[in-house]
């Protein structure tokens, strides 16, 4: 058995990549060419058993491959905080891990996702900042000649009736109803001037038929058209 004697470290820390049953052997302090002799090889071993177990469980989590750089153990080991034997280290020397052994471990991974998000959580702000400045633009932008030609013929916007002109002929279907409901106030209120009159026929048709105080050109017909229209006997 191979237990810290005849150990070449010197010759494995050269090699380019071990085995997870040489790193586990390694890492123990065996020699890895023992596990090449079970029963009464390294395999048999209490602490290499254990250390090979970690290595296939790493293996599992996507932390190690079937075969890794000796720097790539060396890292894996640190971060597990196992000790690492002092002439392995020492034969290791300054090694640097790979880039590709790097951006595979999970702390490069996990910086690379937060940076990621970041970066989203930035271009989200960019976002919503020109979004606003986009809604600021257009609500201060500059009308058109043709808008603001087409906003010249509009009536002026005012909270007062206008005043319809227009004379409305006795044989309009206005006219008969205004005389009717002038004729029924008439009887209900006898006392009341032709411009209370108005004002009642006036509220009966917005409630009842708003269609009989709209004129022609559109405006709205105020209590003072229908007391010039109607007649009070």
């Amino acid at each position: 058995m191979y237990i810290g004697i005849g150990l070449d470290h010197e010759h494995w820390a050269r090699l380019d990549l071990w085995t997870l049953q040489e790193a586990a052997a390694l890492l123990v302090d065996q020699e890895p060419r023992a596990c090449e002799y079970p029963p009464t090889g390294v395999n048999n071993h209490g602490e290499y058993k254990k250390m090979l177990q970690l290595l296939y469980r790493a293996r599992q989590a996507g932390n190690l491959k079937d075969d890794n750089s000796p720097a790539k153990i060396r890292s894996w080991a640190e971060q597990k905080q196992i000790k690492i034997p002092k002439r392995l280290l020492d034969a290791m020397g300054a090694q640097v891990i790979g880039l590709e052994d790097m951006l595979s471990t999970p702390e490069y991974q996990l910086k690379c996702a937060n940076e990621r998000i970041a970066q989203l959580e930035q271009d989200r702000i960019t976002l919503y900042k020109h979004i606003k400045q986009l809604e600021t633009d257009a609500i201060n932008a500059p009308q058109s000649a043709a808008a603001v030609k087409n906003e010249s013929t509009l009536p002026p916007v005012t909270d007062k009736p206008i005043q319809a002109k227009i004379k409305l002929p006795k044989s309009d279907e206005r006219y008969r109803l205004w005389q009717q409901l002038t004729t029924k106030f008439k009887k209900e209120y006898p006392n009341a001037k032709k411009s209370e009159i108005a004002e009642m026929i006036l509220k009966d048709c917005q409630t009842n038929a708003p269609e009989y105080i709209q004129s022609y050109d559109g405006g709205e017909i105020t209590a003072a058209t229908i007391e010039r229209q109607i007649s009070v006997r």
